[in-house]
Formats: C-alpha cells, sequence, structure tokens
C-alpha cells in the first residue's frame, strides 16, 4: 500500500462550505454516522484506493496559489474540470470527497518569505491576491453548494471543503543590544533592537537592581514602533541615579512584545550590566 497520509473525519462535519447548517443533533444529508478512515489520493485513483482497504474518504489539496496561472483551475483539463471529475470517480467507487484549500499559502507574494509561516499572513494583507483569491475562487464554492449539495448533477455526493489548517501566529525574531554610557550619576541606555520582519512592536527597557526577585529601578517604553527588516532601531533610557542608591551590578533588560490579534508574545534579555558604586 503506498504511504500516504491518513485523514480521519467525525461525523460532525459541514456538508459544504456555504451550506446551510444542520442543528447540533442531525448529521448532514449524505454524511455517514460514523467515524470515516480516508487517505490523500490521486486524479483518477478512486478504485485503486478502494481496493487497497475499506475506507470511505479520499482528500486531495486544492492549490498552487490564485495568481501564479498554476493554480488547482488548471489541473486536469484546466478550466476547474479537476473538482468535478474528482468527486465523479469518488461517487462511482463509493467515496466521499474532501479538498482541502491551500491556495493563499503558494499565492504571491506571500510565497517568496523565506519563513513559511509569514506566507499566508502577508498574502491576507494584500488587497490585490484577497481580490485574485475572490475572482479564481469565489465561484468554485457557489459550484459545490449548487452542484454536488443542493441536488444538481451528482446529488448522490457527499463534498467537504476544508480550509487549510491556521498557521500558528507568525513571531517576528529580534536582535538586543544596548551600551552603557554614564555621566558622573547619569546613566544613558541606549538600546538597540533589530527585526528580521516588517512588523509593528512595544519595546521597553528598564534597569534593575540585583538580586532573584524583579525590582526596577528605571523603566521607558515605546509603544507601537514599526520596523522594517534588518534595520536596527535605537532607543534611549536616561537614569539619574539617586544619592544613596545601593552598590552592585545592576542588570539592563530590553523587551520586545509583540500582539497577533488576541496572542502575544515576548523577547527579553538581559543585554548588559552597569555598576553602581554608591
Amino acid at each position: 500500500m503506498r504511504a500516504l497520509p491518513l485523514i480521519v473525519v467525525l461525523a460532525v462535519g459541514l456538508s459544504a462550505c456555504g451550506a446551510t447548517h444542520a442543528p447540533a443533533a442531525q448529521i448532514p444529508p449524505g454524511w455517514p454516522p460514523t467515524v470515516v478512515l480516508g487517505l490523500r489520493d490521486a486524479e483518477n485513483g478512486a478504485a485503486a484506493l478502494r481496493a487497497q482497504a475499506p475506507l470511505r474518504l479520499r482528500y486531495h489539496y486544492l492549490s498552487g496559489g490564485v495568481n501564479t496561472g498554476r493554480g488547482w483551475r488548471t489541473f486536469a483539463d484546466g478550466d476547474g474540470s479537476f473538482v468535478g471529475g474528482y468527486v465523479a470517480d469518488s461517487q462511482a467507487n463509493g467515496l466521499l470527497s474532501l479538498f482541502s484549500y491551500y491556495q493563499l499559502l503558494q499565492s504571491a507574494p506571500g510565497s517568496a518569505q523565506a519563513d513559511e509561516r509569514l506566507r499566508t499572513t502577508v498574502n491576507l494583507a494584500s488587497r490585490a491576491t484577497m481580490a485574485a483569491a475572490s475572482t479564481t475562487d469565489g465561484g468554485f464554492f457557489k459550484q459545490v453548494v449548487a452542484q454536488y449539495v443542493g441536488g444538481g448533477e451528482l446529488p448522490a455526493s457527499t463534498v467537504v471543503v476544508a480550509p487549510a489548517p491556521a498557521a500558528a501566529p507568525a513571531w517576528a525574531r529580534f536582535t538586543l543590544g544596548a551600551a552603557v554610557r554614564r555621566t558622573g550619576r547619569l546613566v544613558r541606555v541606549r538600546a538597540r533592537v533589530t527585526s528580521a520582519a516588517a512588523v509593528s512592536a512595544t519595546v521597553v527597557v528598564e534597569v534593575r537592581r540585583p538580586g532573584k526577585a524583579i525590582r526596577r529601578v528605571a523603566r521607558k517604553q515605546w509603544s507601537s514602533r514599526a520596523f522594517k527588516p534588518g534595520a536596527a532601531r535605537s532607543f534611549t533610557l536616561a537614569w539619574r541615579v539617586p544619592a544613596g542608591t545601593k552598590a552592585g551590578r545592576y542588570g539592563v533588560v530590553v523587551r520586545v512584545i509583540e500582539r497577533r490579534g488576541a496572542a502575544r508574545r515576548t523577547t527579553a534579555r538581559r543585554v548588559t550590566t552597569l555598576r553602581i558604586r554608591g
């Protein structure tokens, strides 16, 4: 048997993107009442797949990109014919069809990102790319509902359209550093922050007293600062050391706080120290 990814589908799914949601206690028409197993399968492969094992489902990616000229609509004989042929082959062999929508990952301009986690994020922010997605693929979802779910050409088929799993937030990588200059009792901490990607983040520079507990003696924050890839930005904290300050080696900590919706990530590092002699 071919070594192919395995997919397990529970009988609580949606018959097709855009179909009316059935009550939670009901199973959509045509959907099996039990757990079903399936494998990724190529075009015209349903008969061979069914002969290998008592599977109920086969799936394929709708991929290639919405603006690359190599998208799924060019598969098979072109003009979107791949989906109809795939579903018909599944139906003829008693299998359900599942399509994993994977277009945005391979679309431009996000596909040029070295970090794969950034590709979909960049494309979601591109109006041109999302307009191309609506033009290229929008009609497909209507076709699925009208043709396969709405009692059209293949009324006995069950077709599932599954968006590709959302990627984890594409957090930026930061390089942190600082230099300390002291004139009398005035201490100037000049922090440097470099981001590997274009991002907006909050920067915090702190001076902390020695010891295990976090005890800040000076702090300054810069909110929503824009970073360009590879370009360092400087942030200066001025601290006038009060008379009677406890002697010791104080730590300088730089923190960068990045947000992606409700998610938050902090990059923090003790970048240098300064000695206070009392």
